[in-house]
Formats: C-alpha cells, structure tokens, sequence
C-alpha cells in the first residue's frame, strides 16, 4: 500500500506543478494599436483562453446606452488578482469570436510613448501633436492615432467652462487643462468603429 500512497503524493505533485504552470505572469505592459500585453489584434477569446488559464479571466456581462446594447466582457487579472485589462469579442455568446475592443484597467500599461491612465493631457499634447478630439456622454474622446484604434477619454468635470464651441460645434483644446488625467482609454479593433462610446472604467 505505500507505492499506492507514494503514487498519490506523485500524481499530487504533478497535477500542482501543471496548474502553476499555466498560471500567467504579467512582463509586458505596452499598448500599441495592434496588441494589448500579450493580446493582439486578431486573437479570439479561445486564442486567449489558450494563452491565460481561466482562474485570471472573469466573464461579465455588461451594457451600454441602451438595454439591447449587451456585451460580453472578459476581464483579466495578473498573479496578484489586479485587473489588468477586458477584452470584448465581436460576437456575444461565440469564444471563436476575434477580440474587438480592450479597455486598459490598470496604470501599468502604457503606450511607447509612456502615455496610459492617469498620464496628464500635456503629455498626451507633447507626444500626440495630431490627436482628433469628440464629445461624449461624461467625458471628451480623444484619438491617437490615424487609425482610430487608440482612444482615451478625459472626464468633463476636469474641463474648463469654455471648452464647447457652441458656433463651430467643435471641442475648444485650450479648454482642456494640461493637469486634466486619462480616465479612461481604450483599443478598437474593429474596422468600422462609427460612433462609438468610450466607456469608463470604475
């Protein structure tokens, strides 16, 4: 009966080493517009099931302006249980489905340039001189890039009074404080991104 024990305490091992194993460490923090830490533009949710065991991902179910509005959320988590990132696939209920959105959860991520959440909008300003700047519901979107994949968003109680044009319908720049923080920011990988929200991140 002890090699029937012994063969226990092994197998025990083994199955514990294996699930350490899969376990996923964070070392790559950049976001460019085709990849998000490991995530990159084109990988399903399979794909990152494959790559980050399930004890990190939490599916939720969230919504947007209107209640037909349903999305499903992937949040992922480092070793420390911090929340790193969601990714959002095209299609709800399909984990075939290619990743169309990533919200950036957590200040660690950032661009080349340095820029994530809680950059300020001067240093948005000082790498980003061709940034396109839209309203939104709480907060202004700002673009990064020519291919509308970077999005950040700065909370409207942060802005200057004067910050619409009421005559040109457009956002006044200089109604954005330097000192004003990234709320929230997000990547799009959809190629037909219209009039999208920029969601905030709590």
């Amino acid at each position: 009966m002890k090699w029937l024990s012994k063969l226990s305490c092994f197998l025990l091992f083994i199955f514990s080493f294996h699930t350490i194993a899969k376990d996923y460490e964070f070392d790559n923090f950049l976001i460019t517009d085709y990849s998000v830490c490991p995530i990159k533009k084109g990988m399903s949710i399979n794909d990152i099931m494959e790559l980050i065991p399930s004890n990190q991902i939490k599916m939720v179910t969230n919504y947007g302006e209107f209640l037909e509005d349903e999305f499903d959320d992937y949040e992922i988590y480092d070793l420390s249980g911090e929340h790193i990132l969601t990714v959002t696939p095209k299609v709800n209920n399909n984990l075939d489905s290619n990743v169309e959105r990533v919200l950036i959860a957590s200040s660690k991520l950032k661009t080349i340039s340095n820029i994530g959440l809680g950059s300020s909008y001067g240093e948005v300003q000082a790498h980003y001189p061709d940034i396109n700047v839209s309203p939104d519901i709480e907060a202004i979107a700002v673009t990064l890039d020519s291919k509308e994949s970077l999005i950040i968003g700065i909370n409207k109680q942060h802005l200057f009074s004067h910050w619409w044009d009421e005559k040109s319908k457009r956002v006044n720049l200089d109604g954005i404080p330097k000192d004003a923080k990234i709320s929230s920011f997000v990547v799009w990988w959809d190629e037909n991104i219209g009039n999208r929200l920029i969601e905030k991140i709590d």
